[in-house]
């Protein structure tokens, strides 16, 4: 086949060129068509061109994407700054060990911890940055990031946790002749510093601890108050225990000494009727009492008529007048106790001692 050929049957619309021309203001009937499938692929060209045009917006942005990093240093010894962290100029101090596989970065000032980060670069790699560095002190971190602004000389931005850049940071390349010579072991000097690293970890926890003793202390003290109190308490208590129980004992032997003098003090009341005016005045009262008795009961001897009215009137009135005299020479006894109780006293003092 021709190339003529291969053109006409390809590229060229045999029905188009056997249609005849359309005159001006001509409408192409083939233009307006009824299939439903050519009308739905037609209204996906603009689905198909917004979401490329998304791919491509995606793909910019990862692209144009600058991650932060922090320069690989040459092999040496490093002193710079970090300023405007905080309002602070702060000392910094880095250094690349002698086989190039570890950094250190070290802000030079307390509760700063140093940093060391590996470099895993391979040999002849044209990798000139790693993964920003983190550097932290007391809880809070902060990142490293930068780049080499001239030879030997390194600089960057101070961002915190949030990305937010708080300060600025430089190092430059110590001279080798103010620098010792490295020796055969190539991570001594990054073995020390990582000791001065705990060290200083150590020393600022023990500060930490001492801080803390004055309150433990304040802690103990009150735990301590909180035992002798109960000490104290408990010595009360048993004290006030032993002085009732001393108090009950001496009140049940004063109770006894009471019930003893009671006892006493009846009998010294008894004697005393016998030998005092009262005394004598309450035997007379009983004689009578006996006189009247017997009289009574002489009366009763004789064969007189005790049914007859005036028998038990006098009878009646007889036990009237000697119940009376009983209860009147009881209560003279109480009367003249009560107004005379030294008279009575001495009276039967009298009598004992006779």
């Amino acid at each position: 086949m021709s190339e003529k050929e291969f053109f006409d049957k390809d590229f060229v619309d045999e029905d188009w060129l056997s249609t005849p021309r359309r005159q001006e203001g001509e409408v192409d009937r083939r233009s307006v068509t009824t299939d439903p499938n050519k009308s739905r692929r037609k209204n996906r060209h603009p689905l198909l061109i917004s979401l490329l045009i998304c791919v491509g917006v995606i793909l910019i942005s990862i692209f144009s994407f600058k991650k932060s990093n922090f320069p690989i240093l040459q092999i040496g010894f490093y002193t710079g700054k970090i300023e405007s962290l905080n309002g602070n100029s702060i000392p910094l101090f880095a250094m690349r060990d002698k086989a190039g596989r570890k950094m250190l970065i070290w802000p030079l000032e307390k509760g700063w911890k140093a940093s060391i980060v590996p470099v895993d670069v391979p040999a002849g790699s044209e990798e000139k940055s790693i993964d920003a560095i983190s550097i932290k002190r007391q809880g809070e971190e902060f990142l490293l990031s930068g780049n080499e602004s001239s030879k030997g000389r390194y600089e960057g931005a101070v961002g915190s946790s949030s990305k937010k850049a708080v300060g600025h940071w430089t190092l430059h390349l110590l001279d080798s002749n103010l620098i010792r010579t490295y020796e055969n072991t190539e991570t001594s000097d990054i073995n020390w510093l990582a000791l001065k690293t705990e060290l200083d970890e150590i020393e600022a926890k023990l500060a930490l601890s001492e801080k803390r003793i004055p309150e433990q202390q304040k802690e103990i003290e009150k735990l301590m108050s909180y035992i002798d109190e109960k000490e104290s308490l408990k010595a009360n208590a048993e004290k006030k225990y032993n002085d009732e129980k001393m108090r009950a004992e001496k009140l049940k032997e004063a109770l006894v000494q009471k019930q003893s003098e009671m006892e006493r003090l009846e009998q010294k009341v008894r004697l005393a009727y016998k030998v005092t005016e009262m005394g004598k005045l309450v035997s007379l009262a009983r004689e009578s009492l006996e006189k009247d008795k017997a009289w009574i009961q002489i009366m009763l001897g004789h064969n007189v008529e005790t049914e007859t009215p005036e028998f038990q009137e006098a009878y009646n009135k007889a036990k009237r007048i000697v119940t009376l005299k009983r209860q009147l020479a009881e209560e003279q006894e109480r009367i003249y106790a009560l107004l005379h109780p030294g008279e009575m006293k001495n009276s039967v003092e009298q009598t004992e001692a006779q």
